[in-house]
């Protein structure tokens, strides 16, 4: 390369942009307490990153009386930045918790997830699986994604690059996870289909 092809060889360079990010910590429900305010969602990723548009955290219903398949809350996660120890939480309003400064912390603004969550309302008990997910389209709060319940998503879920998941069941009959790692109690009553199973 001559002295004259140098700078555009230079401006030939390309960012490539790539965020990791897993599901680090959640916690749906405290025995004893009431869940309003004491809910959180913990993600880690690349240090400072910024998420890409259509990054969702997806809350599925699993529980057979509840309807399986649908989506009971999701987080739009596009746009939000990892802090610079690497980590993004999600904590509801009036919470307690002792959150290191270097993550990023997003608060609802009211009881519930309101302002964060596509859904206010607090996350359900029952059987659920909880999903990080890409999708070229935005999820639809309460459709069915899996219509004839056998543990396998549908319809726009066909396109979701799924990066992270864990499914927490309370061993219903009937029930269905759908994330890659699942905790169910005593292995009771639940249709799996992924790919890890913990009994609790």
């Amino acid at each position: 390369v001559d002295d004259d092809d140098a700078e555009s060889v230079i401006e030939v360079a390309v960012e490539v942009d790539v965020v990791e990010m897993k599901i680090n910590e959640l916690l749906v429900h405290v025995e004893d307490v009431s869940d309003a305010s004491n809910e959180f969602v913990e993600f880690s990723g690349t240090r400072g990153a910024t998420i890409p548009e259509g990054t969702y955290f997806l809350a599925f219903s699993g529980n057979f009386l509840e309807g399986i398949g649908n989506i009971f809350n999701y987080f739009d996660l596009s746009g939000l930045t990892f802090g610079i120890n690497s980590y993004l939480v999600l904590a509801q309003s009036g919470n307690t918790f002792l959150i290191d400064g270097d993550a990023n912390l997003v608060t609802s603004n009211d009881t519930g997830w309101r302002d964060v969550g596509a859904n206010r309302f607090n996350f359900r008990n029952s059987t659920h699986s909880y999903l990080l997910v890409r999708s070229p389209n935005l999820p639809v709060l309460f459709q069915d994604y899996d219509n004839n319940q056998d543990g396998i998503l549908e319809g726009d879920a066909i396109n979701w690059e799924i990066f992270d998941g864990v499914g927490l069941s309370n061993g219903g009959i009937g029930d269905v996870l759908y994330a890659p790692i699942n905790f169910s109690a005593n292995g009771t009553g639940t249709v799996v289909s992924p790919d890890i199973v913990v009994n609790t």
